[in-house]
């Protein structure tokens, strides 16, 4: 049983790293990134209509974006039970 609230904790503090990593570099990178190339051009990296048009596209309710997350959530949970099978297969195996 403690075997498993350690599993548990070191995955969940490695999950809120990965999140809290993703908020700290990604976005701000990013941003920078966009920043930097309208600087250098002098023109923005999506004009207003686009970003409207790109907003739109992604809505929740109005797209099929929860249907893809659901769709990519499902593949990534089965790579992860190969994966372990597969690992598990070398490890313990014949």
């Amino acid at each position: 049983m403690l075997s498993l609230v350690i599993t548990i904790a070191r995955t969940v503090r490695s999950q809120l790293a990965s999140f809290f990593g993703n908020l700290i570099i990604v976005f701000p990178l990013s941003f920078s990134l966009a920043a930097l190339y309208q600087i250098t051009t002098g023109e923005l990296l999506v004009d207003a209509k686009t970003a409207n048009k790109i907003l739109v596209g992604q809505h929740p309710l109005l797209s099929f974006s929860i249907l893809y997350a659901c769709i990519t959530g499902f593949f990534l949970f089965m790579s992860g039970i190969i994966a372990g099978y597969i690992e598990n297969g070398i490890n313990y195996g014949e």
